[in-house]
């Protein structure tokens, strides 16, 4: 379903309310009238906000904490703040890495962004990375 179809619902619970409203005819509805034709709006608000904020961010979380439970010695990393090194230690919490010959920067789990993908393979990878997906 697309962005303009999910809003059109909200634009129809809306326009019956601004119609009553600019008619001037009829009592003003009491508060709980009012607050029952609300919750409908309020639910979708939830639900446009759950499907374009909260689940994507929780799937980026699952991907991250599988990404630290798979980490093993030798594998490619890059750091949150950018650092890329080969994964020489796994400890509980911590990670140390090689980032040059015989120096190994120690590291929180957490602070480990994604696997880095060299960019030396060169067109020949990429061609077999389109015909994989």
């Amino acid at each position: 379903m697309s962005f303009v179809h999910k809003f059109s619902l909200l634009f129809f619970l809306i326009l019956p309310e601004i119609a009553r409203a600019q008619d001037g005819a009829g009592p003003a509805p009491s508060p709980g009238e009012t607050f029952m034709r609300m919750i409908p709006m309020f639910v979708i608000v939830f639900f446009i906000f759950y499907f374009l904020v909260i689940r994507p961010q929780e799937k980026r979380l699952r991907a991250h904490q599988a990404l630290l439970g798979d980490l093993k010695k030798g594998t490619q990393v890059v750091t949150s703040g950018g650092i890329i090194g080969r994964v020489a230690t796994v400890e509980s919490d911590h990670v140390t890495l090689e980032v040059a010959n015989n120096v190994k920067v120690r590291f929180h789990k957490e602070n480990i962004s994604r696997l880095y993908e060299s960019q030396k393979a060169g067109p020949a990878a990429h061609k077999k990375k389109g015909k994989a997906a």
